[in-house]
């Protein structure tokens, strides 16, 4: 994770039931991932973001672009192709 941001819009009390929810906004040369937290009554209580990129095992660095096995998958998801 190179980057993460939050807003917090309002409180949820300890034992709240809340609902979370992810969505893959960007996946070209990194991913960005935003997140969203509603209370039980549907109200936007957290919102957030984090930005993914990916590291080459053997040396740590940054790898340019997205790798092509993750691309794979994400296009694989997007087009629901299951061939």
């Amino acid at each position: 994770i190179i980057d993460t941001r939050v807003r917090y819009r309002r409180s949820v009390p300890y034992g709240a039931t809340v609902v979370v929810s992810a969505q893959l906004v960007e996946w070209d040369f990194r991913l960005r991932i935003y997140h969203e937290i509603t209370n039980e009554d549907g109200e936007l209580v957290n919102e957030a973001y984090t930005v993914q990129a990916p590291v080459a095992k053997d040396t740590d660095g940054l790898i340019v672009g997205t790798p092509k096995s993750l691309r794979e998958r994400i296009d694989w998801l997007i087009d629901g192709d299951l061939a």
